[in-house]
């Protein structure tokens, strides 16, 4: 019977977020790229705006030497009404190599690897050398958890070795808005 009601219920959100309550959509408006110069070179990123709910993220850079024991961490962050961003739900650091070597990983390992199998060329374990880019990236909203309408920053920091080396960090700044419809405009 809990079963049950806990089956509606899910239903009934899921049903709520597609269609009569309007869809939800995650714009990125900002992008920040910086490296350190002993481990990455020639490093650009920056947007292309698709339409009036997406934008895709281009980058592309050079890595000088073989990355061998890689680490992502990522951290959420949400704006308050000071315009400061607070941390906000996740912040977790992934080893990379790991990831792509083992087929178990936990639920934001699973968003990384998806994130980085579909736009980028880090596929595979590691070494990572030579040219790595993203091509077309976006945030699909069915990776992220529900979200309310707020501005967000996205941080994803690399390091390598242990001691952890810094060797660069990604920011994407980001409204999550509701779609706007014809029965929400008047």
């Amino acid at each position: 019977m809990i079963m049950v009601m806990v089956l509606r219920i899910f239903l009934f959100i899921g049903f709520c977020v597609t269609t009569t309550c309007g869809e939800s959509y995650l714009k990125i408006t900002k992008i920040v790229c910086e490296t350190h110069p002993s481990f990455i070179h020639n490093h650009s990123c920056a947007l292309k705006p698709v339409n009036r709910y997406k934008t895709f993220i281009l980058m592309d850079c050079w890595i000088k030497t073989q990355l061998r024991n890689s680490s992502v961490n990522l951290a959420l962050y949400v704006r308050n009404s000071a315009n400061i961003y607070k941390p906000f739900v996740i912040n977790a650091t992934i080893n990379v190599c790991q990831l792509f070597a083992k087929s178990t990983q936990g639920a934001y390992g699973k968003i990384i690897k998806t994130i980085f199998s579909r736009f980028t060329n880090i596929n595979h374990s590691c070494p990572f050398s030579g040219h790595i880019f993203v091509r077309n990236a976006y945030w699909d909203s069915s990776l992220l958890p529900a979200l309310p309408q707020n501005s967000y920053k996205a941080v994803f920091t690399f390091y390598e070795g242990y001691p952890l080396k810094n060797y660069g960090f990604v920011e994407y700044f980001a409204e999550y808005i509701e779609k706007r419809t014809k029965s929400t405009l008047g």
